[in-house]
């Protein structure tokens, strides 16, 4: 049987180029308009209050694809959830040299008053507080235990770390260690409250420091160790910084909470005389160290206990290392303060 030869045109050859250039560049096309809308995804769940992990569990077949997504700045009535990233693969840069947060020490007890009441400090400090009677006078606890520090420079940097050796439970190590060189008894409990969600922190918190003060009814001051996040404004963080003796380190900030939002918290007085005398202390002590006293309308668990507060210590913008110096002024401080109380 005869068969005849197909011949192959121009035509025929100009067609099939036509198809398979088509086809390369709506493949393209539609690649990165996919790639496009999960990046709006991911930066509309997260910016919107939630999180790479619930993303992850929306889109469970996109889970694995690397997103670029900008850091959520955080503070303490966010409701932002948190997973660490592994980092282990990317190439740090050195530490830039963030900006510094300027004129913000205080050389005397000074209050920045958001919770609306009136405050008279002079009144507030000459009336006298206590001590509880019993070994354990300190309980020291994170709310937001997976906050840190900047060590490495990424614009992905979430600042936040589960590695006890790299957050705040590093910070709260250093004033433990000093509380316990001066004879003063402390627990410092470790718990995760903000991870894996960090919406409800400080409900979990508050359970946290009732189940100590129920072991422990002698602690008089429960210290929530935080640290900061300030906003250059541009995108970027600011550093607290002061100097002692020839020594840089991070600022240390006091946040005493109110009922001013409406929950209840009748001795947020007695937090607010306590933190004032922290501060006055700070300020004698090591000048340019203190912040301002901050007093906020939210409660911040401050019901809990008559000496009840939160210790700012630097910003996401400041090393650990210069943490855990202001660590040891904080530990030092607090160790004044607590033997010039006396017992009831």
């Amino acid at each position: 049987m005869n068969r005849k030869k197909r011949k192959i045109s121009f035509f025929n050859i100009l067609e099939s180029f036509l198809f398979i250039t088509g086809f390369f560049f709506a493949s393209h096309y539609l690649t990165q308009k996919a790639g496009t809308d999960l990046y709006l995804s991911a930066n509309a769940a997260m910016t919107g209050g939630s999180s790479p992990v619930s993303f992850n569990i929306d889109y469970p077949s996109l889970a694995l694809i690397r997103i670029p997504t900008h850091p959520i700045k955080e503070d303490l009535s966010s409701s932002e959830t948190y997973v660490p990233e592994n980092k282990e693969a990317e190439t740090a840069e050195p530490i830039p040299d963030a900006p510094v947060l300027q004129n913000t020490s205080a050389d005397k007890p000074l209050v920045t008053n958001d919770s609306g009441y009136e405050i008279n400090t002079d009144e507030l400090l000459s009336e006298p507080v206590y001590l509880r009677e019993g070994d354990i006078k300190v309980l020291i606890v994170h709310t937001h235990t997976s906050e840190a520090y900047i060590e490495q420079f990424s614009e992905s940097d979430s600042y936040r770390s589960e590695d006890d050796s790299k957050n705040v439970i590093a910070v709260g190590d250093v004033i433990e260690n000093v509380l316990n060189e001066n004879g003063i008894g402390v627990i410092h409990d470790k718990t995760y409250h903000d991870y894996p969600s960090y919406s409800g922190a400080y409900r979990r918190s508050m359970d946290t420091v009732n189940a100590n003060l129920e072991k422990y009814p002698s602690i008089t001051f429960v210290l929530d160790i935080h640290r900061d996040a300030i906003s250059d404004g541009a995108g970027g963080y600011l550093k607290t910084l002061a100097e002692i003796d020839g020594q840089k380190c991070a600022q240390g900030l006091i946040v005493i909470g109110t009922d001013a939002d409406g929950l209840t918290h009748p001795m947020w007085c007695e937090n607010l005389k306590y933190g004032l005398r922290l501060q006055k202390i700070m300020c004698e002590k090591y000048p340019g160290f203190a912040r301002p006293l901050h007093l906020r309308s939210e409660r911040f668990n401050g019901h809990l206990r008559e000496g009840a507060m939160i210790l700012e210590i630097g910003s996401n913008a400041n090393t650990l290392e210069e943490a855990k110096t202001a660590a040891l002024y904080m530990g030092d401080c607090l160790t004044a303060l607590i033997n010039s109380l006396e017992i009831r």
